[in-house]
């Protein structure tokens, strides 16, 4: 398999990134099987106003290992945390809004979503798991040195005075054997971001609220169907010691938006459970999010397709909501490259 690289240690398939060190300089050894077969790419490219390298993919038993790496501008950085820093050291950032922690997301730098499809020899491959880590250089030396990040930019001579977003994604094969790569393709594209939009409270079916999308400024109406209090009944759930009282609104959305592109959520986070939840806790992620808002969206049949959302979890009945739209939308178009 060849002799080891200074920096950094065989590539397995059942291996992701992790922040324990090993003698080797770079992560904890948790693979199993073999250790990948090193193929050299050496590419680099620019998408989205940004610069990416792909050094190497690994062909290994179980599957093929693709490693990228997309660098940030020091600059961009330190702008976001001269912005966000000191409103997080004068408010508690649990507290704040969720249209603000959005807003925080997107802007930024080290939290791009990337989704990746790989055609090997011409057969499009699955990608089963993908790792990110980051390194950002305008943290502290004591800070920014700990973990596997600075070994992973040795292991590929990468400049320390940039950011980065490090990423090993996992294609398994689709064949019984092993095949050898003799062409290699990668489509890079972006998860859409999450856009806040404006807050309603829950009306009387038949209500109507209309915005405008936050990006496209068109025209939407939406007309609430119906509002129903509901509460979690089955076993392991204990409505004394975990919030169970929540709400379904049902709605349609005029002119109609593409699956996926809009959704209600509860401005509110659910009341934390009380003691030990048992088999609930479960539930509370499911519905009400133990650690913020999470809503589920539905399509039924029709021209108007009824949206449903959900409300966070309480104690007592919901008889109120404020409900923040969100709009998702891509800013970056794929971009198919060519490595092998």
């Amino acid at each position: 398999m060849g002799r080891r690289q200074k920096y950094g240690e065989p590539v397995y398939f059942s291996r992701a990134f992790h922040s324990r060190r090993s003698h080797w300089g770079c992560w904890q050894h948790a693979g199993k099987g073999r250790p990948g077969k090193k193929i050299p790419l050496n590419k680099w490219l620019e998408w989205g106003g940004r610069q990416w390298y792909l050094p190497a993919a690994y062909s290994c038993g179980e599957g093929l290992v693709l490693d990228l790496c997309c660098q940030i501008p020091r600059a961009d950085i330190q702008a976001f945390l001269d912005k966000w820093a000191p409103l997080a050291e004068r408010e508690e950032p649990d507290e704040w809004s969720l249209a603000r922690r959005m807003a925080v997301e997107k802007e930024d730098p080290l939290a791009f979503d990337l989704r990746l499809q790989v055609l090997v020899n011409g057969v499009a491959l699955f990608n089963k798991r993908s790792s990110c880590r980051g390194w950002n250089p305008c943290l502290p030396e004591t800070t920014s040195r700990q973990g596997a990040e600075p070994a992973l930019l040795k292991r590929y001579g990468l400049s320390s005075a940039s950011g980065w977003q490090l990423w090993r994604a996992a294609f398994p094969w689709r064949t019984k054997s092993r095949p050898r790569v003799n062409s290699l393709v990668v489509t890079l594209d972006q998860s859409p971001d999450a856009l806040p939009g404006p807050c309603f409270s829950t009306g009387a079916p038949g209500a109507e609220f209309t915005f405008a999308h936050p990006a496209t400024g068109v025209q939407h109406t939406l007309t609430v169907k119906a509002y129903e209090p509901q509460q979690l009944e089955g076993p392991g759930i204990d409505s004394t010691q975990m919030p169970t009282h929540y709400a379904v609104m049902t709605y349609t959305i005029c002119p109609e938006l593409p699956e996926g592109a809009m959704e209600a959520v509860d401005c509110g986070s659910s009341d934390p459970p009380q003691g030990q939840a048992g088999n609930g806790a479960a539930v509370v992620c499911i519905i009400g999010g133990a650690d913020g808002p999470t809503q589920i969206l539905k399509s039924g049949q029709g021209e108007r397709k009824p949206h449903i959302a959900c409300s966070a979890l309480h104690y007592e009945p919901v008889e109120q909501v404020q409900w923040q739209t969100v709009f998702y939308q891509k800013e970056l178009e794929k971009k198919q490259v060519v490595l092998l």
